[in-house]
């Protein structure tokens, strides 16, 4: 289990914990603009209170109202994303520890997809990324299996391809799915694999798909017959073996990989 490993000292945790609060400094200035725009529902439903010369106590249960319909109307918009559409390709991501819908990398590598192979559809993996490697991975696989079969009946002439962030590439790697949906399994494609570092058993053998060939420099080459394309930046202190940074781990987004992955399906899907 990677995260009972130990790098130079420092538990897989900690090394999480350091990457989530790297990538939250970095979108510090960008979340900043936003905290000081003016709440224009909260002040309008106040200056309506106030116009009708509505008690004060009356004015609070009011408001309390209405920001009760506003979380009710989030937790509605959150609910799991339906059914996708029966496309020619749908791509099925799991994002990186901390992350929410396709994350930092998911979210290009979809929009390359997109773009190389119009048409394709995207899923983004709803899972628990918090920082544990246990039942929160048992979890998500069970339940990207269950998206799988669902889909795969819903559309049964569709080709899928299927892919991780960190440990989302993780979650790829727990999954198991009989040869019938593997066999719609296109490729397969992960950045910043865990398991890559420590040559574990279910980096070796546990990909979900026939006959896997994997590329672990896609970024370079591209043989015939590849299906699995995994991306490890030099230096990358999760999936390089001497690696010890971290802005390596949080650049496939912006590095050209994830056009790169996008060129590698394509390949894999036309030929």
């Amino acid at each position: 289990m990677p995260g009972q490993y130990h790098t130079r000292g420092i538990t897989m945790h900690s090394l999480i914990k350091i990457i989530i609060h790297k990538r939250e400094s970095q979108l510090t200035n960008a979340k900043s603009a936003n905290l000081r725009r003016p709440n224009y529902e909260e002040n309008s439903v106040k200056s309506c209170c106030s116009c009708l010369d509505i008690h004060p106590a009356h004015q609070i249960m009011i408001f309390s109202s209405f920001l009760t319909a506003l979380v009710l109307a989030g937790l509605s918009s959150a609910k799991p994303t339906p059914r996708a559409e029966c496309s020619a390709l749908h791509l099925i991501f799991a994002a990186g520890t901390g992350e929410e819908g396709l994350g930092l990398a998911g979210t290009p590598f979809s929009e390359a997809l997109a773009a190389a192979i119009p048409g394709t559809t995207t899923y983004a993996l709803p899972y628990d990324t918090s920082v544990e490697y246990d039942t929160t991975l048992v979890a998500a696989a069970n339940s990207v299996q269950q998206y799988f079969a669902a889909q795969s009946a819903a559309c049964p002439n569709q080709k899928f391809a299927f892919g991780g962030y960190s440990k989302g590439a993780m979650v790829v790697h727990r999954t198991t799915l009989p040869d019938a949906i593997k066999s719609k399994i296109t490729a397969v494609v992960v950045f910043g694999d865990p398991y890559l570092k420590y040559q574990t058993e279910e980096f070796e053998s546990a990909w979900p798909i026939n006959s896997a060939v994997v590329n672990l420099q896609p970024g370079n080459t591209t043989v015939a017959g590849e299906t699995v394309a995994s991306f490890c930046n030099t230096g990358d202190i999760i999936c390089d073996l001497m690696g010890g940074e971290v802005e390596p781990h949080l650049a496939y987004g912006t590095d050209g990989s994830t056009t790169k992955a996008a060129a590698f399906v394509k390949g894999v899907y036309s030929s």
